[in-house]
C-alpha cells in the first residue's frame, strides 16, 4: 500500500486495523490528484487480486479492499498524541467523506465522490449510482463506482471545453499565423512547424481545436498525441496511446483481436507484414498503468524497428494526404518519444504536413526539433475575459458585478474565466436545494493548478492563506 501510494504522489498518513487513510495534494500538491488517487487505488485493487487466493479457494475475498475518493478542502495539521506523539491529521468535510464512501463501497471497488469525478470525467469507464445522503454530512453526494481507466484516458475533453465559452476570444493573430504556415506548408514549401507556449489555462487546446475546426483545414488529416504528467517518464507513451486511439483497441480485446485491429491499421498504411506487425504490438505493451515504475529497457535493435515503423507511418500518411501532426503538453514529454520526434519531423520535412506543439514554458521539457515559428500567448485583456465569460452558457442569468468579480479574480487566464463563471452559475443553481449546496470557494481544477505552482514557492502558501483569512 505504502509504495503503490507514494509512486502516484500520495501520502500515507495512517493505518487504523485493516484500513489507511491517504492524501493526495499533502504535503506535495499535483496538479492532478484526483485522477492520481484513483489510479493508485485501481492499481492496488489489481496487485491485491494478483496475490490472492483463486477464486475456488474458500478465501476467495482474503485480499479484497475497497477504496472511497472524495476530493474537497480540509485542513492538515499536527495532531498531539499520547505519549507526546504527533501526526498529520485531518479537518474538513473530505475526510468524512472518504470514510463513508469506503463503507459504503463493495468489496474489490473502488467509488469517487461527484466532485472527484468532475475532476477526472472522461477518464474512466463508470457507473453513476445516483446521490445519497451519508451520515454526518449535511449535503447529498453523488456517487459513481470505477470500472477502470480508459485506454487513451489522457486524450478526454476538458470540462472548460465541453460545457464552456461557446467561441475562442482573444488569439485571432496566433490562429492567423497557424494557418499561414499551414499554407506554406501545403504550397509546397516543406514541412512547418510551430511552437505554441502559454502558461497553464492560457488557451493552448482551445488555439489547437479552433485550429483544426476551420474551413481551410477540411481536408487536411489531423494525428493527435497526448503527453500526460503520469507518464513523463514511461518510454514511448504517446505512440503508444496513438496507436491505441488510431487502431480502436479496447481494454477487453484479446491479443489476438489487438493483432486483427493493427493489422487493418497496418493495411491502410500499406505496411503489414508479419515483423511490422510485431514491432507494433512490442509498442502496444509499452502503455503501462502505473507511473514512476522502472521500465526494463527495450533492446537497441527492437527501439531502432519501432522508431523506423512509426517514422514509416507518418511518411506514408502524410504522402497521401496534407497532415496536421498535433503534440500537446510536450513538456511532459518522455526522452524516447522527443528523440522519435525529432525523426518524424525530418522526414516528413518535404510533405505537406504541419507539426504543432503546445507546451508551457514551465516546468522545462526535453530538447524538441526546431521550431519555424514560436508564438507565446500572452495573457487576455479585461475586455476579452469578458467576452469569454459571456459566451459560457447560461452566463446571461448572472449578475453584470458578478461577472466583472470573475473577470477580476482570472487576472487574464482564459481557463479561470470559464471555472469562475461555471462555478457561479453551479452555486446560483444549487441556491435553493440546501441538501446539495456545496461551499463556495475557488473550484477543485482550479485549486488543483493553483496548488501545484504554490507548494514550490517559499512562503507562498501562507502567504496565499493569510490572503485568504483577510479576505
Amino acid at each position: 500500500t505504502l509504495l503503490t501510494m507514494e509512486r502516484y504522489g500520495g501520502f500515507v498518513a495512517r493505518f487504523v486495523g485493516d484500513g489507511a487513510l491517504v492524501y493526495f495534494g499533502y504535503p506535495r500538491a499535483h496538479e492532478r490528484d484526483a485522477e492520481r488517487a484513483v489510479r493508485a487505488a485501481l492499481e492496488l485493487l489489481e496487485r491485491l487480486q494478483r496475490i490472492g487466493p483463486q477464486e475456488s479457494s474458500s478465501d476467495a475475498n482474503f485480499f479484497l479492499a475497497r477504496f472511497g475518493t472524495p476530493s474537497g478542502r480540509g485542513v492538515v495539521a499536527q495532531e498531539l498524541m499520547s505519549p507526546g506523539a504527533s501526526a498529520p491529521g485531518i479537518v474538513g468535510d473530505a475526510a468524512n467523506l472518504a470514510a463513508r464512501l469506503q463503507a459504503d463501497a463493495p468489496p474489490g471497488s473502488v467509488q469517487i465522490s461527484g466532485d472527484t469525478f468532475e475532476l477526472v470525467k472522461g477518464l474512466l469507464d463508470y457507473e453513476a449510482l445516483g446521490s445519497r445522503l451519508f451520515k454526518g454530512l449535511s449535503r447529498e453526494t453523488s456517487v459513481y463506482l470505477v470500472r477502470g481507466v480508459r485506454p487513451s484516458a489522457q486524450q478526454h475533453m476538458p470540462m472548460s471545453l465541453a460545457r464552456g465559452a461557446s467561441r475562442m476570444v482573444g488569439r485571432q493573430e496566433p490562429l492567423e499565423a497557424i494557418l499561414a504556415r499551414w499554407r506554406m506548408a501545403t504550397s509546397g514549401q516543406g514541412c512547418q512547424t510551430v511552437a505554441v507556449v502559454a502558461d497553464a489555462g492560457g488557451g493552448k487546446t482551445r488555439l489547437a481545436l479552433e485550429l483544426c475546426s476551420h474551413p481551410e483545414m477540411a481536408d487536411a488529416m489531423v494525428l493527435k498525441a497526448n503527453c500526460h504528467e503520469l507518464f513523463a517518464r514511461t518510454p514511448l507513451h504517446p505512440v503508444s496511446q496513438f496507436l491505441w486511439t488510431r487502431a480502436g483497441l479496447a481494454v477487453e480485446d484479446s491479443v489476438a483481436e489487438s493483432a486483427i485491429k493493427l493489422a487493418s491499421l497496418l493495411d491502410a498504411v500499406k505496411l503489414n507484414d508479419p515483423d511490422t506487425l510485431q514491432v507494433a504490438l512490442s509498442l502496444l505493451d509499452l502503455r503501462g498503468s502505473s507511473v514512476d515504475q522502472a521500465v526494463a529497457p527495450t533492446p537497441q535493435i527492437l527501439r531502432r524497428k519501432q522508431y523506423e515503423f512509426i517514422v514509416a507511418v507518418f511518411r506514408q500518411l502524410a504522402q497521401e494526404h496534407a497532415t496536421v501532426l498535433l503534440v500537446e503538453d510536450t513538456h511532459w514529454l518522455d526522452p524516447s518519444s522527443a528523440e522519435l520526434l525529432a525523426e518524424v519531423v525530418a522526414a516528413l520535412k518535404d510533405a505537406p504536413a504541419l507539426v504543432l506543439l503546445t507546451m508551457r514554458s514551465f516546468p522545462p521539457g526535453p530538447a524538441l526539433p526546431k521550431a519555424d515559428e514560436l508564438l507565446r500567448l500572452a495573457r487576455l485583456s479585461d475586455a476579452d475575459c469578458r467576452q469569454i465569460a459571456r459566451s459560457v452558457p447560461g452566463a446571461e442569468l448572472l449578475p453584470a458585478e458578478t461577472i466583472d468579480q470573475a473577470v477580476l479574480s482570472a487576472d487574464g487566464v482564459p481557463l479561470f474565466v470559464e471555472h469562475l463563471v461555471m462555478s457561479l452559475l453551479d452555486e446560483r443553481d444549487q441556491a435553493n436545494s440546501p441538501r446539495n449546496r456545496r461551499l463556495g470557494g475557488v473550484p477543485l481544477q482550479l485549486a488543483e493548478m493553483m496548488s501545484e505552482r504554490l507548494d514550490p514557492v517559499a512562503g507562498g502558501c501562507p502567504i496565499a492563506q493569510g490572503g485568504r483569512c483577510m479576505r
